[in-house]
């Protein structure tokens, strides 16, 4: 069988756009079973547009009162580079909030009260485009000896002045320093 100039075309188009939904498919389980390897790889590499909702994030900033004063945990990027807080992809189906507790449950093995408003926006340049990241706060009740990312992730408390300047994005430092007014959002909200 023959096929003219505009079939082939047309089939070219049809095999790519397979190929471009198959690739996508396979990140979004990748993002699932967290699988960071080769998931960042494939990311990187990629030449193809990732889906919209990739470029959605949430994170929360997890804090706790002593009789110091407050205190920020901050948890190691996976290579353990920097000081970051936990952070991921807003999966479709998920709010940003039950996003951000997911993501603190198992980056940093911590759960509690999450504050309905987000106290910000971070915009950071990843995987070929801008990502939007809603940062949470979360008053942390329960901090679990084991968690899921417990393996290549340190978690420690900073108090507020230090946590700030300890991170490594420089705009969550800034937010970091405006916890003092961030925080009356948290007494009114009790």
């Amino acid at each position: 069988m023959i096929f003219t100039n505009n079939a082939n075309y047309c089939i070219l188009n049809f095999m790519n756009a397979m190929f471009r939904d198959l690739m996508n498919f396979i990140i979004q389980i990748l993002v699932k079973i967290k699988f960071p390897v080769i998931q960042r790889k494939i990311l990187e590499d990629s030449k193809l547009k990732q889906p919209d909702w990739f470029y959605c994030q949430s994170g929360v900033v997890p804090f706790r009162r002593n009789k110091n004063g407050y205190e920020i945990l901050l948890i190691t990027s996976r290579k353990k580079k920097n000081w970051i807080v936990p952070k991921g992809i807003i999966e479709p189906g998920m709010t940003a909030g039950i996003s951000a507790t997911k993501e603190a449950l198992e980056e940093a093995g911590v759960e509690g009260l999450l504050l309905p408003e987000p106290v910000g926006h971070i915009e950071k340049k990843k995987w070929g485009g801008t990502c939007r990241i809603t940062i949470f706060l979360m008053e942390v009740k329960t901090v679990h000896e084991q968690w899921e990312e417990d393996d290549f992730r340190i978690r420690k408390w900073f108090p507020l002045h230090k946590a700030a300047k300890k991170v490594h994005d420089k705009k969550l430092g800034r937010l970091l320093e405006a916890f003092e007014d961030i925080r009356e959002k948290i007494h009114r909200n009790k």
